[in-house]
């Protein structure tokens, strides 16, 4: 049927959408499932140009998905679901499809594979080991809270619409097409947060389906789209006005007296770090050129990576094996320390933090004196906070 605006909207996720000026994997994840679920759809349908075109967009979805995030096989599982179950005459390009599927699969799985060969591991055990040992235990509140998080993000009129049309998702092809996309999703990302900590964006990639479902629907009731946009409306608004004003600390302020804490603002992180190169040379001059930058974050190393540009060696102080791998190794300033991640210093280095990341220098052997502070205003309160060291071996 003809495409209307309506449809389109319905496809707008707040979250998603709100989270696009974040250079996040999340983004090509999309991509990959898009592709796969079009791919699929014409690979089992019996359509002139699927025996030629579906392989092909399966292939690139898939490779484009496990690339971006491991959490890709939970919609690779749903597509191999759905071709193997297919009825005539999908039957007769199985192999090809699934083919497809898994070359794209190895094609996307191939590069994360050889850096974690190199690199001890370290991406994969983070993702299925450690990260979910933070916040373990059952934990009501905070599930609460992703539910909460749920409702802004994805909003109230999808969210309403997909319960009141929960109960039709075995009756025909359409409807159990989107169970496939939605049960192995929904079953991880909307059960997880119950155990260990969660993102909520995370669990966007289990309503694209319903929205997708909801956006396809030729008979929907009437009330769906126009609340459905008043929704994406206020929220990309709201996201618009949090980024470029100080909203969160005026609000802070108007209930308690006090702006609050500025981490509390993730955009914060847009500003101050240019800060960091006036602040080395107005307290070492040319000196201050040539001395190495470290910080123990990867996000504090990468800011000031970014701020100094070719005027200084920056690198990161790694916490595990393999985590300093694509980082300078400034082997002439620092030595190993077995058992630790804190190094020994073989020749003077800065180090740098901020009111974020704030973890002072501990390296083995050595003195450091705090040579300063700069602070960045967003309108009268405090966006920013560098802190500089300089740290010599004893």
């Amino acid at each position: 049927r003809e495409l209307r605006a309506g449809d389109l909207v319905l496809t707008l996720l707040p979250g998603l959408a709100g989270v696009a000026w974040m250079i996040v994997p999340d983004l090509p994840l999309f991509l990959g499932w898009s592709l796969c679920w079009w791919g699929c759809w014409k690979g089992v349908e019996d359509h002139p140009s699927a025996e030629a075109s579906a392989p092909w967009v399966l292939f690139l979805g898939a490779a484009i998905g496990v690339l971006s995030k491991f959490s890709a096989v939970l919609f690779l599982f749903s597509v191999a679901v759905v071709i193997l179950f297919a009825p005539k005459p999908a039957r007769d390009r199985r192999r090809a499809l699934l083919l497809a599927l898994a070359g794209g699969a190895a094609a996307g799985l191939l590069p994360t594979f050889i850096w974690n060969l190199q690199n001890d591991w370290v991406s994969i055990r983070y993702q299925f080991v450690e990260r979910h040992r933070q916040g373990g235990g059952v934990d009501l509140q905070r599930y609460l809270q992703f539910w909460a998080a749920q409702l802004l993000l994805v909003g109230p009129a999808l969210i309403t619409w997909s319960l009141l049309r929960a109960h039709t998702l075995l009756r025909g092809t359409r409807s159990r097409f989107v169970l496939a996309f939605v049960l192995p999703a929904a079953g991880v990302f909307w059960l997880q947060p119950l155990v260990s900590e969660f993102k909520p964006h995370w669990a966007l990639i289990a309503w694209w389906p319903l929205a997708l479902w909801a956006a396809s629907e030729p008979r929907r009731p009437r009330w769906l789209v126009p609340l459905h946009t008043a929704w994406v409306v206020l929220v990309l608004g709201a996201w618009t006005a949090f980024s470029h004003w100080p909203v969160q600390a005026w609000l802070t302020e108007w209930k308690t007296g006090s702006p609050g804490d500025p981490r509390w603002d993730i955009t914060n992180d847009f500003y101050g770090w240019d800060a960091l190169p006036r602040l080395i040379d107005s307290k070492l001059g040319p000196e201050g050129a040539n001395t190495p930058v470290l910080g123990s974050r990867y996000q504090t190393a990468s800011q000031a990576a970014f701020s100094l540009g070719s005027k200084n060696a920056v690198s990161l102080v790694g916490r595990r094996k393999g985590e300093t791998q694509e980082w300078p190794a400034l082997s002439g300033h620092l030595e190993p320390v077995q058992g630790s991640y804190w190094p020994r210093l073989k020749a003077p280095v800065l180090f740098v933090a901020d009111q974020r990341y704030s973890e002072g220098p501990q390296f083995r052997d050595a003195q450091c004196e705090e040579l300063g502070t700069a602070d960045t205003l967003r309108g009268r309160y405090r966006a920013k906070k560098i802190q500089l060291w300089r740290c010599r071996p004893n």
